[in-house]
């Protein structure tokens, strides 16, 4: 929704692949962002995401080695991803909107 007095481009328009990035500022900050990654990059810091092709725990095999790793997502190698009383305090909080 458009703020008071200022007029959107139209819903079809909008939608259209070359409206939303054809503007200036966003290609300038296109340009930034690509200068930025490229940096992190260069300096050795970039991380890439692996596929998980196990069950979520503290040992995980992922896409791409034979091996199991140990996995440092603090959900994950507490056990909480796994738990059932995250489970159901998540749905209470969430779904039931009930406050603690």
């Amino acid at each position: 929704m458009a703020a008071a007095g200022v007029r959107s481009a139209p819903l079809s328009l909008r939608s259209n692949r070359l409206y939303r990035y054809s503007s200036g500022a966003s290609v300038k900050m296109k340009d930034i962002l690509k200068k930025e990654l490229d940096g992190i990059r260069e300096a050795g810091t970039w991380k890439t995401e692996r596929v998980i092709t196990s069950p979520q725990a503290a040992s995980i095999r992922v896409q791409g080695q034979d091996k199991s790793i140990l996995n440092f997502c603090a959900n994950n190698y507490l056990g909480l991803s796994v738990s059932f009383q995250s489970f159901v305090l998540c749905h209470l909080i969430f779904c039931c909107r009930v406050e603690l």
